[in-house]
C-alpha cells in the first residue's frame, strides 16, 4: 500500500465551490483509523478496513459491495455528488441505521453553499463553512455542518466531511451514535493518492483560512493547556491580533460555557464538567477553529 505524506492545509475560504473538481470515494483497500473515548473506559482506537467486493444490483441500481471482516452492505455514488449506503443490518460498521436493507444518504456534496441543508432520516444538517484541504497533491473540499436545536438555536451536533474520504468518525459518520462515546478520524489511507493524518489531534488544529502567513499564524496563536486537564483549562490568546469568542461544547453538541471578547490568557474552571471529550470553539475575525480537549 502506498503511504503518502500529508500536506494538510486550508487553501482558501469561500462560500461556494461550484465548478471545482469533485473527488469520488475510492474504497478499494481503503481504511480509516478511528479514535474513541469513553467517559469510563478512556481512549482506544481501531481500524475500519473496507474492501470492495463485486458490484450488485439492488432495485435496478448498481452498488459496490463493502466489507471488513464480513459483509457490511453496499454503497453507490451518483452523478449529482450524492453517496448512499445500503446496510446489511441496522448496526453495520458500528453505525446505527433505522432499518436494514434500505438505502440511506451518507453525504450530499452537491450542497455546496453556506446555508444549504442536508436532510437525513433522523435529522437535518446545515452547511456552515466550506474550505479546501490539501491532501498530498490534490486540493479537496471540506464541509462543516451543524445541527441546531430548533427551540433555542444552540448547536446540538456538528461534524465535517471531506470529499472522497468521509466524515470525522469514518465513512459512516452521519449514522454513528455518540452518547457515552466520542469518535474522531485519526487517519485515512488508500491505494491511490491519499494519506490523511493529523497525529491524533483534531482536524481544526490544522485549518487556516488561506495560505498567507498571517492566517497561518492565527492557528498557532491559540494555545490550549493542559490537555487532558483537571479542574482548569488554560487558553492563551495573547499572540492573537484582536479579540475572540471561546465556546466549550460537550460531545452532544451542547454549549457548556462561553467567553466573549477574550484577549491574553484566561483560565476556565471546568471542575464541574463530567469526564470526557469536549470541543473548544475559537471564533475571531480570522475565522473559526476548533480543538478537542479531554476532561480527566
Amino acid at each position: 500500500m502506498k503511504t503518502l505524506a500529508l500536506l494538510f492545509l486550508i487553501i482558501t475560504s469561500f462560500r461556494s465551490i461550484q465548478g471545482q473538481e469533485y473527488f469520488p470515494f475510492d474504497t478499494y483497500g481503503a481504511f480509516w483509523t478511528i479514535g474513541q473515548f469513553h467517559v469510563f473506559e478512556g481512549y482506544s482506537s481501531w481500524d475500519e478496513n473496507y474492501e470492495e467486493y463485486d458490484t450488485i444490483q439492488i432495485n435496478g441500481l448498481r452498488y459496490q459491495q463493502l466489507g471488513d471482516f464480513s459483509y457490511l452492505g453496499a454503497y453507490r455514488e451518483d452523478s449529482s455528488k450524492k453517496v448512499y449506503f445500503y446496510p446489511y443490518n441496522e448496526y453495520a460498521g458500528g453505525a446505527h441505521f433505522p432499518e436494514a436493507n434500505m438505502e440511506y444518504l451518507l453525504y450530499d456534496f452537491s450542497k455546496d453553499e453556506i446555508g444549504d441543508t442536508v436532510f437525513y432520516p433522523h435529522c437535518s444538517y446545515i452547511v456552515t463553512m466550506i474550505d479546501s484541504i490539501l491532501i498530498y497533491n490534490s486540493c479537496r473540499p471540506i464541509f462543516f455542518y451543524e445541527l441546531l436545536d430548533k427551540s433555542n438555536g444552540n448547536v446540538m451536533v456538528e461534524f465535517w466531511a471531506i470529499e472522497g474520504i468521509g466524515g470525522r468518525a469514518g465513512l459512516l459518520t452521519p449514522y454513528r451514535d455518540e452518547f457515552e462515546w466520542a469518535y474522531w478520524l485519526e487517519s485515512y489511507e488508500d491505494y491511490t493518492d491519499g494519506y490523511y493524518n493529523y497525529d491524533g489531534e483534531t482536524v481544526y488544529d490544522q485549518l487556516c483560512s488561506n495560505t498567507n502567513v498571517d492566517d497561518n499564524d492565527w492557528i498557532d496563536a491559540i494555545q490550549v493547556y493542559p490537555n487532558p486537564c483537571g479542574n482548569y483549562l488554560n487558553i492563551d490568546a495573547s499572540k492573537l491580533l484582536g479579540k475572540c469568542t471561546i465556546k466549550l461544547v460537550d460531545s452532544y453538541g451542547k454549549m457548556m460555557d462561553q467567553h466573549d471578547s477574550v484577549t491574553g490568557i484566561i483560565s476556565i474552571d471546568v471542575s464541574q464538567f463530567a469526564s470526557g471529550v469536549y470541543s473548544l470553539e475559537i471564533i475571531s475575525v480570522k475565522g473559526k477553529q476548533q480543538r478537542i480537549w479531554i476532561k480527566s
